[in-house]
C-alpha cells in the first residue's frame, strides 16, 4: 500500500529532484505546500502526483 504522504526528502525523491530544488518550488508556489503535523511538513501524494502530471 502506498502512503497518502510524504516527508520532504521522500516528496523530492518521488518527483525527481533535489531536496534543495523541491524547496524551492514549494517557496515559488510551483508545488502544493505542505500540511504540519506537529513538527512534521507532509506532502500530499496525490497534490505530488497531479502536479507530476501537469508537469510531464
Amino acid at each position: 500500500m502506498e502512503p497518502f504522504t510524504f516527508n520532504e526528502t521522500q516528496a523530492a525523491r518521488v518527483i525527481g529532484v533535489s531536496r534543495s530544488t523541491f524547496r524551492r518550488y514549494v517557496a515559488k508556489g510551483e508545488l502544493p505546500a505542505p500540511r504540519r503535523l506537529g513538527k512534521r511538513l507532509l506532502y500530499s501524494r496525490r497534490a505530488l502526483m497531479e502536479w507530476l502530471e501537469r508537469a510531464g
